[in-house]
């Protein structure tokens, strides 16, 4: 089973650009994705307003 980790820091980026070119990769390697985990995080702001 693969996973594929997605991290944006800001909202300003897109998942979507990332998640084409681990697709991309994925083929060419013969690897199929079984599950997708993104998130949007700041390591600028404080823990407690992540």
């Amino acid at each position: 089973m693969y996973y594929a980790y997605i991290r944006v820091s800001t909202d300003h980026q897109h998942v979507e650009n990332q998640k084409h070119e681990i697709n991309i990769f994925a083929q060419k390697k013969d690897i199929q994705i079984n599950k997708w985990v993104d998130e949007t995080i700041s390591s600028r702001k404080p823990l407690y307003r992540r």
